[in-house]
C-alpha cells in the first residue's frame, strides 16, 4: 500500500510537466497490448501512434492484434487462458462482457483512478453524462472507457433525397408523410433526371423510409428494427407493439404495392444499392455522404432527409442518439503492473489535444492548419500516397477505437472539403429536429438470463413478419392481432420489464 501511495504522488508531480517531458522524467516501462486491427491496418507496430505513445508517455507497447472478425473469437480465448494482456486498445467489448469480465475479476475498476487522476475523464463525463453511465457496470464500476462524438453527423443517420430531381419536377421540399407520397409518386412517373427517360428513376432504395416513418408517426428511432424501444410519454414501450407500427407497415406495403419503394429492397446486398446509387437512378437513400457513391455532377444534389410531421403526429423529430458507441474501447487488466502510468495515458486520449491525437494524429503529420484563427485546416498525405485519406489515416497513424471524444469545441470540429457541405446539411435540416432515441442500457447477468433467447427469437420474427407485410405475403389487418399475440408469445412483455429495469437504473447512475 505504502508503495502505491508513494507512486500517485509522483504521478502527481509529474502531471504537473509538460508531455514532452514525461518520458524523459521517467523510466519506460512495457505493457502488452491486444485489441481488434482495422481492416485498412496490416500491423499495429508500424502505426505512427505507437511510436508517439512511447515518446509522450515512456510507455512501449508490445502489440497482438486481430482482425475484427478474429478477435471475436480470440478475446474469449483470451479470458477462458487467464493469460491476458496488460492493456485492452480497440477492444470493443459489449456493456455486458465488461461487466462479466470485471466481476471476475479480469479487468481493473477505474473509479478511484478517475477520481484522483481523471481531470479529462470527469470533464468528458460532465459533458455527456451517458458516456459514464453507460460505461458503469450494475455493480457500480467502471471498467472501460468508451468512444464518443457529439458532432450532429455522428448522431443521426445519414439520409438523403435529392433535391434537384424535386425541383426539376416543380415540386416541393416534402415537410409531410402526404408531401413525400406526392414527391415519390412523381419520381416515380416523370423524367425527374431529365435524361429524357421517365422509367429509370427508382423512387426510394434500402431502409431508409422505416426510419423516416416512423419518426413522422412520433416515435423517436434511427434503426429499421422493430424490437427496439422508445419512451412512450416517459414509459420504455416495444415499437413493434405500438399501435403506430401498424400505421407504419400500412404506409410501407402502399409504397411497395405502388412501385415508390425498390422491390429489392429486402433483398439485395449493400454493393448491389451501392451500384444503382451510383449509376444516379435512386432518389432517396440511406449513405454516409452522397459523394462516395454519386458523381460529381450529382452529388451535390441530395439534400438531409427527415424530420417530417403527419396526420398522426405534428412534430418534426430526427431519431438521434447522445454520441456515445456501444461498446468498451479500452481497458486495463488487473495484471497490469503499472495501472496509474496506463490510466494517465488513457485520460490524456479524452482531452482535445488526446483525441485529435487519437483520431488523425500529429500536427503536420497526420493533419494542417490552413488557417488556425479560423480552425479550418485540412489533412496530410504522403506524396506518393495513392490510397485513400481513410487508407492513410487508420492504416499510418492511428489505432481506431480508442477512448476519444470529439466534442462540438474539439480543435477540428471546424469542418472542411466536403464536410463543410456536411456541416450545413445538419445544421440547417437535422440538428433542429433530434430527438433523443432510447438509450443502449447494461443488462445484469439476471436480467440477461431473463431474456436469453428473446432478443434473438423477437428480431428473427419481426423482421420476418415486416417482410410479408410489405411485400403483400400476408394482410396487415387481418394478421395485426396475431403478430401482437405472437409477440407476447415470444416473451416481449418480459422483454420490456427488463429494459425498464435496466433503464431506470441506467437514468439512476450519477
Amino acid at each position: 500500500m505504502k508503495k502505491r501511495i508513494v507512486s500517485c504522488l509522483v504521478l502527481l508531480a509529474l502531471c504537473a510537466l509538460p508531455l514532452s517531458a514525461l518520458a524523459e522524467e521517467r523510466e519506460t516501462i512495457t505493457l502488452t497490448v491486444s485489441g481488434a486491427r482495422n481492416s485498412l491496418c496490416a500491423s499495429w507496430e508500424d502505426l505512427q501512434m505507437i511510436a508517439g505513445i512511447e515518446e509522450r508517455f515512456g510507455i512501449v507497447l508490445e502489440c497482438q492484434e486481430y482482425s475484427g472478425e478474429d478477435w471475436q473469437v480470440q478475446k474469449g480465448l483470451l479470458f477462458a487462458s487467464g493469460d491476458i494482456p496488460d492493456l485492452f486498445l480497440s477492444a470493443g467489448f459489449s456493456f455486458n462482457e465488461a461487466a462479466d469480465y470485471g466481476s471476475q475479476g479480469f479487468l481493473l475498476p477505474l473509479n478511484d483512478l478517475i477520481e484522483q487522476y481523471g481531470e479529462n475523464t470527469k470533464a468528458v463525463f460532465e459533458k455527456n453524462p451517458a458516456l459514464k453511465r453507460l460505461a458503469t457496470s450494475p455493480d457500480g464500476n467502471i471498467y472501460g472507457l468508451i468512444e464518443g462524438s457529439a458532432i450532429p453527423a455522428n448522431m443521426a443517420n445519414r439520409n438523403w433525397i435529392n433535391e434537384q430531381w424535386i425541383e426539376n419536377l416543380g415540386l416541393e421540399f416534402p415537410e409531410t408523410l402526404d408531401d413525400l407520397y406526392e414527391v415519390l409518386v412523381a419520381f416515380r412517373d416523370q423524367d425527374a433526371n431529365q435524361n429524357g427517360d421517365p422509367n429509370d428513376e427508382i423512387p426510394v432504395s434500402g431502409r431508409v423510409l422505416d426510419e423516416i416513418i416512423l419518426n413522422a408517426l412520433g416515435i423517436p428511432t434511427k434503426t429499421s428494427s422493430g424490437r427496439a424501444l422508445y419512451l412512450k410519454d416517459g414509459v420504455p414501450t416495444m415499437i413493434a407493439m405500438d399501435e403506430k407500427y401498424k400505421t407504419y407497415l400500412e404506409i410501407m406495403h402502399q409504397y411497395y404495392e405502388e412501385g415508390l419503394l425498390d422491390s429489392a429492397t429486402f433483398v439485395q446486398t449493400g454493393d448491389e444499392l451501392n451500384a444503382k446509387i451510383a449509376e444516379g437512378r435512386v432518389g432517396a437513400y440511406t449513405l454516409a455522404a452522397p459523394w462516395l457513391m454519386e458523381s460529381e455532377e450529382t452529388a451535390w444534389d441530395y439534400r438531409y432527409f427527415g424530420g417530417l410531421t403527419s396526420e398522426w403526429n405534428d412534430e418534426k423529430m430526427i431519431g438521434a442518439t447522445s454520441g456515445v458507441n456501444n461498446t468498451i474501447a479500452v481497458a486495463i487488466s488487473t495484471s497490469n503492473p503499472y495501472p496509474e502510468r496506463t490510466f494517465e495515458m488513457l485520460d490524456w486520449f479524452y482531452s482535445d489535444e488526446g483525441s485529435t491525437y487519437g483520431f488523425i494524429g500529429d500536427e503536420n503529420v497526420g493533419w494542417k492548419w490552413d488557417d488556425e484563427a479560423t480552425g479550418t485546416w485540412s489533412r496530410v498525405l504522403p506524396e506518393d500516397w495513392t490510397d485513400t485519406d481513410e487508407a492513410y489515416r487508420v492504416g499510418r497513424l492511428v489505432i481506431t477505437g480508442m477512448n476519444i471524444y470529439r466534442d462540438a469545441d474539439w480543435k477540428l470540429f471546424q469542418p472542411t472539403g466536403n464536410n463543410i457541405w456536411l456541416y450545413d446539411q445538419y445544421t440547417d435540416y437535422a440538428v433542429p429536429y433530434f430527438k433523443d432515441v432510447f438509450p443502449s442500457v447494461v443488462l445484469t447477468e439476471d436480467e440477461l438470463d431473463a431474456i436469453a433467447g428473446i432478443e434473438t427469437d423477437l428480431e428473427s420474427y419481426i423482421t420476418d413478419a415486416v417482410v410479408r407485410f410489405v411485400v403483400g405475403e400476408e394482410s396487415i389487418e387481418e394478421g395485426w392481432s396475431n403478430f401482437q399475440n405472437t409477440l407476447k408469445n415470444i416473451g416481449a412483455e418480459e422483454y420490456v420489464r427488463v429494459y425498464t429495469q435496466a433503464y431506470e437504473r441506467y437514468m439512476g447512475a450519477e
